[in-house]
């Protein structure tokens, strides 16, 4: 593929399915940092340990990491199997009244998936959908999202897709606290992703859960949040460099959720670290 017909793969494919999906399910994903009484758990705890047992089914991939293992459900676009290049799409994170009603994370998921073969087919190109920790067939604990170990799990499950569909050159697209991991795994080292579009992303994640808290009443510890949290900010050094890779925030002055200043702040970040970025 020429670099042109890159970087238009780069702008179309991930911006595109980064709006579209953004408008559809903003409503069904509305990430909460606050305390909430609806209490997340663990789920699929038998395929969370075994390989065998979590790829019984078809669309899911068994990954070990130094923080444990984990079976995490994924959702591909048919068609364009023969191209070396992917859309890679992770959503946001589930509000409380969402969780407790599967019904409307599986009406999201319905949504979703027709978005991405509507896309797939007009951009010839493959789309993936990973679903989060603990939610729409992944195993996990979706209350501990935005930890390490999602971070790491998430990473793990883009290198076991890349050997098991064949493709070796990405773009990686989130919304919300999928935007958050989508920043978070250009900062693992990453040399395969050409395009990074984060929609309404929490990549300052620390000061975005400190302000929250603090609206709530409680009287949280920056350094703590640090500590716990995986913040994309804080590993802005560990980014590899690629001269064609773009990085795209998708970010609303009205978003009450992840302040319009922290995504600026993060693409201002970014680009003083010799990255190509914009915020749109």
């Amino acid at each position: 593929m020429t670099p042109e017909a890159k970087r238009s793969f780069c702008v179309t494919a991930a911006v595109l399915l980064a709006f579209t999906v953004a408008v559809a399910v903003r409503v069904a994903f509305a990430d909460n940092f606050a305390p909430v009484a609806v209490k997340f758990h663990r789920v699929l705890i038998e395929e969370s340990a075994s390989k065998a047992k979590c790829e019984s089914a078809d669309n899911r991939v068994f990954v070990e990491t130094k923080l444990g293992t984990e079976c995490i459900a994924y959702f591909v676009s048919n068609g364009f199997e023969s191209r070396p290049q992917a859309v890679i799409f992770f959503g946001g994170d589930a509000a409380p009244q969402e969780y407790a009603a599967p019904g409307k994370l599986d009406a999201a998921l319905a949504v979703q998936k027709r978005l991405m073969q509507l896309w797939a087919d007009r951009l010839r190109v493959r789309y993936i959908y990973v679903s989060r920790v603990g939610l729409q067939g992944s195993s996990g604990n979706h209350g501990e999202r935005r930890l390490p170990k999602e971070t790491f799990v998430m990473n793990a499950v883009v290198d076991a897709l890349k050997g098991r569909l064949g493709f070796d050159d990405i773009a990686l697209a989130g919304q919300s606290g999928g935007g958050t991991i989508a920043a978070s795994l250009l900062t693992l080292g990453r040399t395969d992703v050409h395009c990074d579009v984060l929609g309404s992303g929490a990549t300052e994640l620390a000061v975005v859960q400190y302000e929250t808290l603090k609206r709530y009443g409680y009287h949280p510890n920056m350094n703590d949040l640090h500590r716990r949290m995986y913040d994309p900010s804080d590993h802005l050094g560990t980014i590899a460099t690629r001269a064609d890779r773009r990085i795209f925030a998708l970010a609303d002055k009205s978003d009450a959720i992840v302040p319009f200043k922290y995504q600026t702040q993060f693409i201002d970040e970014v680009k003083a670290a010799g990255h190509l970025a914009k915020l749109i």
